[in-house]
């Protein structure tokens, strides 16, 4: 991902007044303002998938599913867009920016040969530092493979693969099974899917 320039840092307030006049969504990390590649049509089908059947399973409970349009605050400072998101209880923001949940409790990505290092590595350990976070979900968008990464103590996570579309993945911190068959509803399968 590349900063939107590497000449100053940004405020809050200016990233903010920016991202309501840009066409396309920045990730803001202590500063620095970083535009977020677009998805294909399997990414954005399997993101919609997956806050639909969130939505209509949460329908009756105290959580609430965001999709991508909505950014998570990691800290005061850090601001990113996760596919899907869920928020349990009251939503909690920073004063300054009322739009962006602080208190996620399980944030879904849909990941690609180009953002899955990031979505693994860099962006998972900036999701460790919000205190609500329990459940990580990795989707991939070229073959049935889903990963769930659930908190079982500080620093201790225990990671579920399931892979096929016959299999039904369980998210424990909000109590929700979604069969694989759904969640890639209408999603052209790559030559990934074959192997």
């Amino acid at each position: 991902m590349q900063a939107y320039t590497a000449e100053r840092l940004y405020t809050i307030e200016e990233y903010l007044v920016m991202e309501d006049g840009s066409e396309i969504k920045h990730e803001y990390m202590d500063g620095r303002i970083i535009a977020m590649a677009g998805g294909t049509l399997e990414h954005s089908s399997i993101g919609g998938n997956v806050y639909a059947l969130l939505w209509n399973a949460l329908r009756k409970k105290p959580c609430k599913p965001y999709n991508s349009d909505t950014a998570i605050a990691v800290s005061h400072g850090k601001y990113t867009y996760p596919d899907v998101s869920v928020v349990c209880g009251k939503t909690e923001v920073y004063p300054v920016n009322p739009r962006a949940p602080k208190n996620p409790i399980l944030l879904v990505e849909v990941v690609s040969d180009s953002t899955g290092n990031y979505d693994r590595g860099e962006k998972f350990a900036l999701y460790r530092q919000i205190p609500s976070f329990q459940e990580y979900v990795l989707i991939e968008q070229e073959k049935p493979q889903v990963a769930v990464y659930l908190k079982l103590e500080e620093n201790v996570w225990r990671m579920t693969t399931y892979v096929g579309l016959d299999k039904t993945v369980r998210f424990d911190s909000i109590d929700i099974e979604l069969p694989m068959s759904e969640i890639y509803l209408d999603v052209e399968l790559g030559e990934k899917a074959k192997e």
